[in-house]
């Protein structure tokens, strides 16, 4: 299997979308975010994400592994903070998670509930989800957040229309716990209506800043274009 899908990246068309990051709080360029998808169309294998800070050089990567089940794919982040590297992954209906966190190994056996996305598997559940979400059904998504090693499950609804980007649908994310609501900055996505592809993020990020919480965050997508 290994091998087969090693062949099916080697001939692959690979294509590439950038986001600028800003700060949330002053609009300060934080990091570049760099996604190279393999392949460009049909089921997606692999996305590799590079964090690059303003001066190019490398804050973090992260590796996606599709499988079949493309709600729950295996992930590994490796970033320049306290926690430096966060590994998940799945079998069946459990997901190991392995944190690097001050130079310590944890490891955590982690039981998914029906329905649990993981990390950019949300684009996948939300996709499928947005004819429901457009008509003004609110619905609900367990997620495994890999840090805490444990599910949430976060509400999700459709939000009125941005007057400065008409052509796309917007989406927030809430967690249903009360005390993670209390301190959680909702998520808002954006998606293209024309391609369904994801256009703009607001909220927490991936990346931690030095005080080792992670960023709040908004960025826009240039849209994906295949790599010569």
């Amino acid at each position: 299997m290994i091998v087969e899908i090693f062949l099916m990246l080697a001939g692959a068309p690979a294509c590439q979308d950038r986001a600028k990051v800003l700060s949330s709080k002053d609009g300060t360029h934080l990091y570049t975010e760099e996604r190279t998808r393999t392949p460009c169309t049909g089921q997606r294998l692999r996305d590799s994400v590079r964090y690059l800070r303003p001066d190019g050089s490398i804050l973090g990567t992260k590796t996606i592994v599709w499988k079949t089940r493309q709600d729950i794919p295996d992930i590994e982040l490796r970033m320049d903070s306290p926690l430096s590297q966060v590994r998940v992954i799945t079998k069946g209906d459990t997901a190991v998670v392995d944190l690097v966190r001050k130079g310590e190994r944890e490891s955590h056996r982690v039981e998914l509930p029906k329905g649990t996305v993981i990390d950019a598997g949300i684009d996948t559940w939300l996709l499928r989800n947005l004819p429901l979400l457009e008509k003004g059904r609110e619905l609900e998504v367990p997620v495994l957040i890999p840090a805490f090693h444990r599910v949430l499950t976060f509400s999700v609804k459709s939000l009125p229309p941005d007057p400065r980007a008409p052509g796309e649908i917007r989406i927030e994310l809430r967690p249903l716990n009360w005390v993670a609501r209390l301190v959680a900055t909702p998520i808002v996505v954006n998606y293209r209506k024309a391609d369904g592809h994801l256009a703009a993020f607001s909220g927490i990020s991936d990346i931690k800043g030095k005080d080792g919480k992670n960023l709040l965050v908004q960025m826009r997508y240039q849209g994906w274009s295949l790599l010569p």
